[in-house]
């Protein structure tokens, strides 16, 4: 088992499951949340090495959970993961401090 711990944020229930068995069966602690909130309790409670979050979701979307993750934790790493994906959104999440910007579909 690795030490590693990854927290998936996304409102679409099978994209959290998908993601959540690729990284276990990857042998990583895997947390899941559908929405900001529940995502910050999480971080705030557990050892997260990685946070992927999708960028739309209702109410507080990734880049804006990405800036309340880099508040708390300034090296935390985020992944944004989308289906919606433009140019304008990538520079927003890179200058943010994301780690990656990744468009739905990828390839596991």
């Amino acid at each position: 088992m690795t030490d590693y711990t990854v927290l998936i944020v996304d409102d679409e229930e099978n994209m959290r499951q998908i993601l959540s068995r690729l990284l276990t069966a990857a042998d990583y602690s895997v947390f899941t949340a559908a929405n900001a909130i529940d995502a910050i309790e999480i971080f705030r409670q557990h050892d997260i090495s990685l946070v992927i979050s999708d960028l739309v979701m209702p109410r507080t979307g990734g880049l804006a959970l990405l800036d309340m993750l880099k508040e708390i934790d300034p090296s935390v790493l985020v992944i944004i993961v989308t289906a919606y994906g433009t140019v304008d959104t990538a520079v927003a999440a890179m200058k943010k401090g994301s780690y990656d910007y990744v468009l739905k579909p990828f390839d596991n």
